[in-house]
């Protein structure tokens, strides 16, 4: 008995088997996790396609207009009538305006003509397709030009009226005696009804200041009734040649500076004319100076023109500035190239030695990435510095370590970043124009890398 109860009883163990479906599934697991993991934490590079563009610069301004210009005052006191139209061209000896001292004879002729029809059928329609002009034309940003308006209508009414009046002039002449006084032009010219006081500048002492609009004050002749001694009646311009100054910026004196002419086009009508063009400088700001032989009476009344100067547009490829780069480059000279081996292909004859340092040659084939007059740029990749490259049918070795820098964008048509070179025409802030049909260039269509910044050589491409 007590034999049997000494008997150590063992426990059953269950035997270890591996679940291989377990081991599957972890590891499937652990691939999807890594997998996520370097698809959130990857560079994706956005691609652009490359396209035929332009870029237009901003070339327009506001301009100073100079005339050839001459202020007329008057010689007594007495109420103001004109009989020329303002921007009318004048002769010598044309009735211009009247000085009427009592105002008596005037009022008695204008009383008179009340009893017939003043305008005529021609007058009516030249006023209705001025009020028709100006509603087309009218900013709501520039309500102050209704007031110029105004006046400008009420003295074309008034100089249409006189003008018919004229006739009757020397009767009211002979009956007020002195009281009464017509005015003619001395020379002829074109005549304007506001001063500014800028009537004689010229354009080697045009200040920075002139161009500020904001303080600029201009008087309209045709608002005053009664005159005194000295003040101005009218402006007459007595020269068709005119000119237009303008500011200039480093960027556009660099590019204009060996033009000699340039066409304008005039934003106010969408007119163009061509200008003789100098250029000068003085207190830090260059001008430049637009003359014309041509079309001045159209903008007699102004002091600034709103112009474009018409200047080609660059076009070539259009590509984001964001996609340049700059890229470090051996240059080898091109006397080192030659074609060798079993292929057609270009390349050096790189001198290479083996493990007893006997000297041999292995002929290589780099990309070229662009050529200049005298050498080659070749990746860096390619050698090492310190190689030394065979001249063809010579004994001449050139040692590599020479290198440059190059502009250039990433292209990404097969998958992978591959360097181009990219001449640039014309660059702003957002585009630039490259050349088009470069050896080692882009083509139209091709894809490159928008952020080039992202990118390194043979990378390859995650959109």
């Amino acid at each position: 008995m007590s034999g049997s109860r000494n008997k150590k009883v063992t426990k059953y163990r269950k035997p270890f088997h591996i679940n291989i479906g377990v081991i599957i599934f972890a590891a499937i697991f652990i691939y999807l996790v890594i997998c996520v993991y370097m698809y959130a934490t990857r560079v994706r590079i956005s691609p652009y396609e490359v396209k035929a563009g332009s870029l237009a610069e901003d070339n327009t301004y506001t301009g100073l207009i100079l005339r050839q210009e001459t202020v007329v005052h008057a010689e007594q006191s007495g109420y103001v009538n004109y009989y020329a139209r303002e921007k009318e061209k004048v002769a010598n000896g044309t009735v211009v305006y009247s000085i009427d001292e009592s105002g008596k004879a005037m009022a008695a002729l204008a009383e008179s003509a009340k009893e017939e029809n003043i305008l005529s059928g021609d007058n009516l329609k030249t006023i209705k397709s001025e009020i028709q002009n100006f509603s087309n034309s009218f900013d709501d940003s520039d309500f102050t030009s209704v007031y110029d308006f105004k006046y400008s209508l009420e003295g074309d009414i008034i100089e249409l009226m006189n003008t018919a009046m004229l006739t009757d002039l020397s009767d009211i002449a002979s009956q007020a005696g002195g009281m009464f006084n017509t005015y003619s032009a001395s020379e002829p010219g074109v005549v304007v009804y506001n001063v500014d006081q800028l009537e004689e500048i010229t354009a080697d002492v045009v200040t920075a200041d002139m161009f500020n609009e904001a303080n600029y004050k201009k008087t309209n002749l045709r608002t005053n009734e009664i005159v005194n001694p000295g003040d101005p009646t009218y402006k007459l311009i007595t020269g068709e040649d005119w000119s237009v100054v303008i500011q200039m910026d480093e960027e556009q004196v660099r590019r204009m500076q060996d033009m000699q002419y340039v066409q304008v086009r005039f934003l106010d009508d969408n007119t163009k004319a061509w200008a003789s063009f100098s250029m000068s400088s003085r207190d830090g700001n260059t001008y430049g100076k637009l003359e014309f032989r041509n079309s001045m009476i159209r903008y007699a009344d102004k002091r600034y023109l709103n112009i474009e100067l018409m200047l080609d547009q660059t076009k070539g490829l259009k590509i984001p500035a964001s996609s340049l780069v700059d890229k470090d480059f051996y240059l080898i000279p091109l006397d080192y190239l030659t074609v060798g081996g079993n292929s057609s292909q270009e390349g050096f004859m790189l001198e290479t030695y083996d493990e007893n340092g006997q000297a041999s040659m292995e002929m290589i084939y780099p990309t070229v990435y662009s050529v200049s007059e005298t050498e080659a740029y070749v990746d860096t990749v390619e050698f090492h510095l310190g190689d030394y490259v065979i001249k063809p049918e010579s004994q001449e070795r050139y040692q590599i370590g020479k290198k440059a820098t190059l502009k250039g964008v990433y292209n990404i048509n097969k998958g992978y970043a591959v360097f181009r070179q990219v001449n640039i025409l014309y660059q702003n802030e957002e585009y630039c124009i490259v050349e088009e049909g470069t050896k080692y260039g882009l083509s139209i269509y091709d894809y490159i890398a928008l952020d080039g910044s992202a990118v390194k050589e043979d990378d390859i491409i995650y959109q």
